[in-house]
């Protein structure tokens, strides 16, 4: 898809949404999607922490931690708990790791069949475009740490 015809699709969206959705469809392409999201995604936290008192967040970001990490411990369904592991020596990202249940892990098997029945892509594929973006935000999040 050339610029001219990119900028037009991402124009006829808003204008003509038939039109737009019938040019994709003939000439699928995943990168401006892509970068649309990815820049709206961009632009809103932007706005939000140019807002937001940072003190304030951290603080309520730990407190959310804490929160998540008082419930792993009675949650009769992770992995730590069916697996009789002692956390309390652990770090944040091990405990977090453990506090995965089965219940979540059938939810990304869920996934990645209801992407492959509607794609009627290969389960390869499917795994791929459910799993990746998980990846780079673990990714990401590990670069934070």
């Amino acid at each position: 898809m050339s610029k001219s015809n990119t900028m037009a699709t991402i124009i006829n969206i808003f204008a003509s949404p038939r039109e737009a959705f019938t040019a994709i469809k003939e000439r699928p392409t995943f990168l401006v999607p892509l970068l649309l999201i990815c820049f709206a995604a961009a632009a809103v936290n932007w706005l939000y922490l140019a807002e937001v008192d940072i003190g304030w967040l951290t603080e309520q970001q730990l407190r959310a931690i804490s929160f998540i990490l008082a419930q792993t411990a009675i949650n009769p369904l992770s992995l730590a708990n069916l697996g009789q592991i002692d956390l309390s020596n652990a770090s944040s990202l091990v405990s977090a790791a453990m506090s995965i249940s089965p219940i979540n892990i059938w939810s990304l098997v869920l996934l990645i069949m209801g992407y492959k029945a509607i794609s009627k892509s290969s389960l390869g594929i499917a795994t791929s475009v459910v799993l990746i973006p998980i990846a780079l935000i673990v990714a990401i999040v590990l670069t934070l740490i």
